[in-house]
C-alpha cells in the first residue's frame, strides 16, 4: 500500500516493544500509526496491545475503553471489537453501556450467535429491574426461568412475567 516510512516505523516500533512485553508502549506506537493511516488490522494490534497490558494492569482501563469505542465506531461490523468493548463494560458492572452497544450492533444487522447470546446474557442477568435476577436459563420456547429471591419464576421474551411464581426448581419450558 501506500503506507510512509512514519507509518511503517510506528508499525516496526510497536511490533518490537510488544514482542518485548512492552504493551503500553506497542499501544502508543499503534495509536501512531493509525492517526497516519487507518486499518482494521492494526486496530485489531492496537487492542490485543492493550489487552495484554490490561491483564497486567487493571488502571490501563481509561485508555482500552476509548480505543475499543473507536475501533467499534470505525469497524461496526467486526465483532471481535464489539465484543472486545461490550466485556470491558461488563468489566466495570456497566451493563446498560454493554447492552446498548450489544443491541445497536444487532438493531444495525449484525447477526452473529455470539452477540446475540452476550446480549440475553446481559439483560437477563443484570439489566431487568435493575439486576433483580441472581440468575437465568437460556430461552427456550419462548419463556426464560429467573431467578430472584432465591425462587424461580418464568418470564416471556418481552419481559412480562406469566404468574407462574415461587418455584423452588425451573427447568426449560415445553411446547405447550
Amino acid at each position: 500500500g501506500g503506507e510512509s516510512e512514519e507509518y511503517l516505523n510506528h508499525i516496526a516500533l510497536a511490533e518490537d516493544y510488544y514482542a518485548r512485553g512492552l504493551y503500553q508502549k506497542a499501544a502508543t506506537e499503534y495509536e501512531s500509526a493509525l492517526k497516519l493511516e487507518d486499518s482494521e488490522e492494526i486496530w485489531q494490534k492496537l487492542l490485543d496491545a492493550y489487552q495484554a497490558r490490561y491483564e497486567e494492569d487493571l488502571e490501563i482501563y481509561e485508555y482500552y475503553l476509548p480505543a475499543a469505542e473507536s475501533a467499534v465506531l470505525y469497524y461496526p461490523e467486526n465483532i471481535d471489537f464489539l465484543l472486545t468493548l461490550a466485556h470491558l463494560h461488563l468489566d466495570e458492572d456497566a451493563y446498560r453501556a454493554a447492552y446498548k452497544c450489544l443491541n445497536t450492533a444487532i438493531e444495525n444487522g449484525l447477526e452473529d450467535e455470539r452477540v446475540t447470546n452476550l446480549k440475553m446474557q446481559v439483560a437477563y442477568s443484570y439489566d431487568i429491574l435493575w439486576g433483580e435476577y441472581t440468575a437465568y436459563e437460556t430461552c427456550v420456547n419462548g419463556y426464560y426461568a429467573v431467578k430472584r429471591y432465591g425462587a424461580w419464576d418464568y418470564m416471556s421474551e418481552d419481559g412480562s412475567e406469566d404468574g407462574l411464581s415461587g418455584l423452588v426448581y425451573a427447568g426449560p419450558v415445553g411446547q405447550d
